[in-house]
């Protein structure tokens, strides 16, 4: 169950420094 919880809470950072990098890509490109 702990191993588990563990999992979604890394693949929600990963998530969420995929969406920076995006944003940041994004606002570079204008």
């Amino acid at each position: 169950m702990n191993k588990t919880k563990k999992y979604v809470i890394s693949t929600g950072q990963i998530y969420v420094l995929i969406n920076l990098a995006a944003e940041k890509s994004a606002l570079n490109n204008l």
